[in-house]
């Protein structure tokens, strides 16, 4: 028993902790998107909560990584997105922003008048395929079509690789006067120059879905987790218990909470031993992955053991 109290005290003194990523889902009105919205992303490691546009003055956006901007929030597209007041508290919250739909370009048209640099416009040019052309985007969304969810990608030969996101017309593209900073997907089947679907500038991204999120494809879905993981991931990580006598190489972690594995980054192999938080060893392996998705949800703590020496890691899910 001593020896397992020393093993806790050397693991405790050596973790960093990650928590949830916290959401914010500003709707109007009918939130029926929004707990849409909640599920989808509370199934996948974060938390969301649902703030109708009367309550925005005096909200505390301090715990949020990003707020989204309900499509319906302009329902009837006509670009002047709440009062300015409220546009102004959202702007100055200094947090990301992922507007969605008619509601996501009205408030980046507010955003464009009050901040440089944003050169959103009026919305136009639906597209006719439920697709966008995939681009090949800088980082954070280098990986937005293959991680943490594997989009499925089709080549037609009108518009080389396309993603297939939605049953029917519902693309919105905002204007981008000399394109915008990080193009993410282009029309496929639209008519203007100019206008593009996903895109992201100076922290602000457009996801130019104007129906149902129930309208959306599995690769639709998939491609809207990637599209937030992308702009608030949910692990990231660097790890304690490596010192300068134990190299980081082949010692570093990173635990995706998305697909409930823990990963070596390098690819090394590494001996991993997961224990529950008194010390019972739970789960062992010997690679560069392991799967704690059959675990119940509680405190973990993984031990990882490499060439150059070990790592620890507490884990929370």
């Amino acid at each position: 028993m001593k020896k397992l109290y020393i093993l806790l005290i050397a693991l405790v003194f050596s973790i960093q902790s990650y928590g949830q990523v916290n959401i914010c889902y500003i709707y109007a009105t009918d939130s029926t998107e929004g707990h849409y919205f909640k599920a989808l992303m509370d199934s996948n490691g974060y938390s969301v909560t649902l703030l109708d546009t009367t309550n925005i003055i005096g909200y505390n956006f301090s715990k949020d990584s990003l707020i989204v901007i309900d499509n319906a929030s302009d329902p009837n597209a006509s670009y002047s997105w709440c009062t300015t007041a409220k546009a102004t508290a959202v702007i100055n919250a200094g947090k990301q922003v992922l507007g969605i739909g008619w509601g996501g370009a009205s408030f980046f048209t507010v955003v464009g008048n009050a901040a440089s640099g944003i050169n959103y416009g009026a919305v136009g040019g639906n597209g006719t395929l439920g697709e966008i052309i995939v681009q090949n985007p800088s980082a954070p969304f280098a990986n937005v079509y293959s991680y943490p969810k594997k989009i499925v990608i089709d080549t037609i030969a009108a518009d080389s690789a396309v993603a297939q996101l939605y049953n029917g017309s519902y693309a919105a593209e905002p204007y981008m006067p000399g394109s915008p900073t990080i193009l993410i997907g282009e029309t496929a089947g639209g008519t203007y120059a100019g206008y593009y679907p996903v895109a992201s500038e100076n922290g602000y991204t457009i996801f130019g879905f104007t129906s149902s999120f129930n309208n959306l494809t599995t690769n639709g879905r998939n491609f809207l987790v990637n599209l937030v993981y992308a702009i608030a991931p949910t692990s990231g990580a660097v790890l304690t218990g490596v010192t300068a006598a134990q190299p980081a190489s082949g010692n570093i972690l990173l635990v995706d909470y998305l697909n409930k594995t823990i990963n070596s980054t390098t690819g090394v192999p590494l001996a991993m031993n997961l224990y529950n938080v008194t010390g019972l060893l739970v789960k062992q392996t010997n690679g560069v992955s392991m799967d704690f998705s059959s675990l119940t949800n509680g405190v973990y703590i993984v031990r990882a053991e490499g060439p150059n020496g070990y790592t620890t890691q507490k884990i929370a899910f």
